[in-house]
């Protein structure tokens, strides 16, 4: 079975056909005689037997809305959902929709791309660019989209996008405040943190991996008159092993 708009094959999920490009879906609706077929196709008139979608369907050609500017429409519903989850400003919604919509219309997209993954990654793209403290693993367990596959999207769109090199810049010192916050520590604190990575860096720059900031926490933490966190809560705090807490 063909997607009617996208002309592309339907995947079936659990008793309902949907489209993977455009999100059309096509499925068993009710049991009964009246209707001619058993399946019945969601956003078809003659098929639909919905006046209720079928109002829907005339309304979106009164307005001149085409195939693809339905998909183009249901992928930016699930960029709004996600911009919700992650709490996005309006500046930053506004360029995840941008995104979208130029590599939608650029036809970036493939049909294996869920319209949450799609939408999952660009955000991705976007935290990055804003430097906004959010971590692939906090962005993943959030949206619930694995953190391999959501990497993976977002470096191919970045490509497509021209901004790659979001990518080779980490906004550290936001991290490691949020960090150093969710373990109740000070602004003294977190300015000595922020000093010592600094410090390190000016003398050799070293990639700063998750292992490498929760070293330095603790490398503080040490020179505090009485500790009150221990490797295993910094490394629980930032998602790692506490054998892996080291600079």
């Amino acid at each position: 079975m063909k997607c009617n708009d996208c002309l592309v094959e339907t995947i079936n999920d659990d008793k309902e056909y949907y489209c993977p490009d455009c999100g059309l879906v096509f499925g068993q609706m009710f049991d009964d005689s009246r209707f001619e077929n058993d399946v019945l196709v969601k956003h078809k008139d003659k098929k639909i037997g919905s006046v209720t979608t079928g109002r829907m369907r005339k309304l979106a050609r009164t307005y001149g809305y085409t195939p693809q500017e339905r998909a183009t429409n249901t992928g930016l519903f699930y960029c709004n959902i996600v911009a919700s989850e992650l709490s996005m400003g309006p500046e930053a919604k506004e360029i995840l929709l941008g995104y979208y919509v130029k590599l939608r219309n650029t036809a970036k997209f493939s049909t294996k791309m869920k319209l949450e993954d799609r939408a999952a990654a660009l955000a991705y793209i976007v935290i990055r660019e804003f430097n906004i403290a959010y971590t692939l693993q906090e962005i993943s367990a959030i949206l619930e989209i694995p953190s391999k596959r959501l990497s993976k999207l977002a470096r191919g769109f970045a490509r497509h996008l021209n901004l790659s090199h979001v990518f080779s810049n980490i906004n550290v010192v936001s991290l490691l405040e949020k960090n150093c916050r969710k373990l109740g520590k000070s602004g003294k604190y977190i300015g000595e943190t922020i000093s010592i990575f600094q410090y390190l860096q000016s003398i050799e720059f070293v990639q700063p991996t998750t292992s490498y900031l929760a070293g330095i926490i603790y490398l503080v933490e040490t020179t505090q008159g009485s500790k009150t966190i221990t490797q295993k809560n910094i490394a629980e705090t930032l998602g790692i092993t506490h054998l892996t807490v080291r600079l």
